[in-house]
């Protein structure tokens, strides 16, 4: 097994902190500060533009200037500057500060002749959590097996909802870290341009299933991404990032903004962490990538072949958990694939 992590980040151990896993390291002031800050902006950046948009509205309504409407319009005019990945973006040094608030690391199973550089992949990713940190994080890491992957002309594309491309801000956010728009055309993009591309299938419905003393993943209505890859040909790599739904408690997660979260295909809900503001917990954060699961290249599957593969994926998924859980210190936490 390869582990890449902070070489700060201590052993599992024994605590009667709240805490589960590995203890994170002790951050200095500096550190501290440039975390909260880059989380809080990128975990609140959907709060922020909200509100702001509704501050400049209502400062329109009380004053009647025309500052509020300057504001605004500028601020909708940044959808028309061309987005695109941004190694240089993900390159920033507040990274590795924020891998080692949350104790990251992120083990890969060995296999033979994986990656294949003549291959193509599709990552799938769970649990979403409230927030899908444990992706930023490995977007952010640059490591051996980054400089492996690139020398092979590797790449990943991850594929977010696509709502979120017509936020201002949000939407070049997710683009300089590699998203596109959840369409199939962004799919064959992705396999086009990058070889790879990440899918997070458990979306919005994940965010209403945090719970304290389980796993819990919206897993068996989830079929397009399965089809996508039988018709591509692409072999699908599974990946679970254990802590990433321990990192953020949220309110709404029944009533009207449950509703309008589904019905709009995104999150209106309001997460919270620390001092009851959008800040991660400090929560350790495990990502562990498994063996890919050869797929068979099949124009218009069966759904009975979708289902054989869904089984895999399922079975690949719970040995993954059985396997790794107690590495981030959880023996006995069960996993719910629903």
């Amino acid at each position: 097994v390869t582990l890449t992590r902070n070489s700060e980040c201590p052993p599992v151990m024994e605590s009667k902190a709240d805490i589960k896993g590995p203890v994170p390291p002790p951050l200095t002031y500096f550190e501290s500060f440039v975390a909260v800050v880059v989380l809080f902006l990128v975990v609140g950046s959907f709060q922020l533009v909200f509100a702001s948009v509704w501050g400049c509205i209502f400062w329109w309504l009380f004053t009647g200037s025309s500052t509020p409407i300057f504001l605004l319009i500028t601020m909708f005019s940044t959808l028309l500057i061309p987005k695109g990945y941004s190694e240089a973006f993900c390159r920033l040094p507040c990274w590795p500060i924020v891998h080692k608030y949350f104790c990251y690391r992120r083990i890969t199973t060995p296999c033979e002749n994986f990656p294949d550089p003549k291959k193509q992949y599709m990552i799938v990713e769970y649990p979403h959590g409230t927030f899908p940190i444990a992706t930023l994080c490995m977007a952010t890491l640059f490591d051996k097996n980054y400089d492996y992957y690139k020398s092979k002309g590797m790449s990943v594309r991850g594929i977010s909802a696509s709502v979120l491309f017509y936020i201002p801000l949000v939407r070049h956010m997710m683009a300089f870290f590699g998203a596109l728009p959840a369409t199939k055309e962004s799919f064959m993009e992705a396999f086009r341009t990058a070889g790879c591309c990440s899918v997070l299938p458990g979306g919005i419905a994940e965010m209403f299933m945090v719970e304290e003393d389980r796993d819990r993943i919206y897993f068996k209505k989830r079929f397009g991404y399965i089809k996508v890859a039988l018709e591509s040909g692409v072999d699908i790599v599974p990946v679970f990032h254990f802590g990433n739904a321990q990192i953020l408690r949220v309110i709404g997660k029944s009533g009207i903004l449950a509703y309008m979260s589904r019905k709009l295909k995104m999150s209106i809900m309001l997460p919270y962490g620390r001092w009851g503001l959008p800040i991660p917990f400090r929560q350790p954060i495990l990502s562990v990538v498994g063996a890919p699961i050869k797929v068979k290249k099949t124009l218009n599957p069966s759904r009975e072949l979708v289902r054989e593969y869904q089984k895999k994926i399922e079975e690949s998924f719970r040995e993954m958990y059985i396997k790794h859980r107690h590495k981030n210190g959880w023996a006995d936490r069960e996993l719910s694939i629903e």
